[in-house]
């Protein structure tokens, strides 16, 4: 006898098919040739239903998003100088951003998903140990946090895509950390 799902399990249940199902879509069709009425005919589900757990076709990013923020904002570094803690920061958000998959990453590292861009906790982080380093000396004063955070993650999110692509290493953290250092020794001072 099949155990009955509750409301709530259901609801969770619907919801992970609208995600993974727009993604897919969002894969194969690319972000904006997706309605929302497309996610809803292959879930088998009403518009209605959609707009219970999503505001926006760009809202089924957030989950994925809020969830790599949480496994940043929980890690616990080992290193002691700043610019230590932002390589282990940088090689963990590799860590996560490979547990995602290509698939995923590749229609999530869109301009569509700012929350990739403005709600990233990693960047936000970033730009704290920076500023934490350079005012103890352990970084470079040449340029503001916010600077050397947007060249940073320039590197981060063109890796990323590479990745996506499959024109870097499989290993993204293998990727990642090489391409990642030349620019962390930059920022000694």
């Amino acid at each position: 006898m099949e155990k009955k799902l509750t409301r709530s399990q259901q609801g969770a249940e619907t919801k992970r098919r609208l995600t993974e199902t727009a993604l897919t879509l969002f894969a194969q069709k690319g972000y904006n040739n997706v309605s929302i009425a497309d996610i809803c005919s292959q879930v088998g589900v009403t518009v209605g239903v959609f707009y219970h757990y999503f505001r926006t076709k760009s809202d089924v990013f957030k989950d994925i998003s809020l969830d790599g923020n949480e496994k940043v904002r929980n890690y616990r570094f080992r290193g002691e100088t700043s610019l230590e803690k932002i390589a282990e920061l940088l090689d963990y958000y590799a860590h996560i951003t490979q547990e995602i998959g290509r698939d995923t990453m590749s229609v999530i590292i869109t301009p569509d998903n700012s929350l990739m861009y403005t709600g990233n906790y990693a960047a936000k982080l970033t730009a704290s140990l920076l500023a934490e380093g350079q005012q103890k000396g352990e970084i470079n004063c040449d340029y503001s946090p916010e600077v050397q955070v947007r060249m940073i993650f320039a590197v981060v999110w063109g890796i990323i895509c590479l990745w996506c692509q499959g024109k870097t290493d499989d290993d993204l953290r293998i990727a990642m950390n090489e391409s990642i250092a030349p620019a962390l020794n930059g920022l000694k001072p």
